[in-house]
């Protein structure tokens, strides 16, 4: 085993000779001493190395050092020990070379870790693999983090993930509004009427013109005030048809509604007006026998 002593006096050329079982002798409380030049000229092979003990050992500022050949190293036994420190040290730049094996080996706690920062370095691939699981991991504080030209990256798979935990709420109106056509089209009936009125109140003229004949169909009547009448003529003439039905079925129950609760006023109304007269009778009643 190394001492601290012998780690800040290693050369170049002798951590460069290192084999990789001789990392893993390394004590892990002997890490932090590793210089930036010391650290930068790690291989790939001594980086893959370094055991699970030794990675959370690694201070902030080492890990800054990292460079993009040795975070494209790091294997998914490695990752999965990184703390929370640790990750909000990489900086943006480095989380943009992160592989896509790496993405795919976060565990919840490590996503709800990220940054603002380093959310909005995420590039277009990194963000098309994160699975279904891990955009529900995100916070809704996390949420709108996310840039505007990332939005159109996510999958139809992740928006729907959004709704299903709820998540969705957390987008801002103009990431709302940078949604594309491919992602509105996707939503099914039974995830329309968990937009709220705000949302679909967000959502523009064309991407209202966007939704299919079966997600108007599943528009509920608090969303339905929401839309303005200038985005209801981006609607085709079918499907104003198809909205015009729907608020005329939601009026009719509305005024069915209103019909049964007058109708049980009224009962009430008689009852009560049964039970004085009785009571008045029965008092006639006594009044003749005392």
């Amino acid at each position: 085993m190394f001492t601290s002593q012998w780690t800040k006096k290693f050369k170049v050329s002798q951590i460069q000779a290192l084999t990789p079982k001789q990392i893993k002798w390394i004590d892990y409380e002997q890490i932090p001493d590793f210089t930036k030049e010391q650290i930068q000229i790690f291989t790939i092979e001594q980086i893959q190395a370094l055991t699970p003990k030794q990675i959370p050992s690694l201070t902030i500022l080492q890990i800054s050092w990292f460079t993009i050949e040795q975070i494209q190293a790091l294997t998914p036994k490695q990752n999965r020990v990184f703390t929370e420190k640790q990750i909000q040290s990489f900086a943006p730049e480095q989380i943009q070379e992160f592989p896509i094996k790496y993405i795919n080996e976060l565990i919840s706690k490590q996503i709800q870790w990220f940054i603002i920062e380093q959310i909005q370095a995420f590039t277009e691939k990194q963000i098309q693999v994160f699975t279904e699981n891990q955009i529900q991991s995100f916070t809704k504080e996390q949420i709108p983090a996310f840039r505007i030209e990332q939005i159109p990256y996510f999958t139809t798979k992740q928006i729907s993930a959004l709704i299903i935990s709820k998540k969705i709420y957390a987008l801002t109106i103009e990431q709302i509004q940078a949604l594309t056509i491919e992602q509105i089209t996707a939503l099914t009936p039974q995830q329309i009427p968990l937009l709220t009125a705000e949302q679909i109140e967000a959502l523009t003229r064309e991407q209202i013109s966007w939704l299919t004949n079966q997600q108007i169909e599943a528009l509920t009547k608090e969303q339905i005030p929401a839309l303005s009448p200038r985005k209801m003529g981006a609607l085709s003439l079918e499907k104003r048809k198809i909205l015009k039905l729907l608020i005329n079925k939601y009026q009719n129950q509305e005024q069915k509604s209103k019909s049964k609760k007058d109708l049980t006023k009224k009962i009430y109304q008689q009852e009560a007006e049964k039970k004085k007269v009785l009571a008045v009778q029965i008092k006639n009643i006594k009044n003749l026998y005392y």
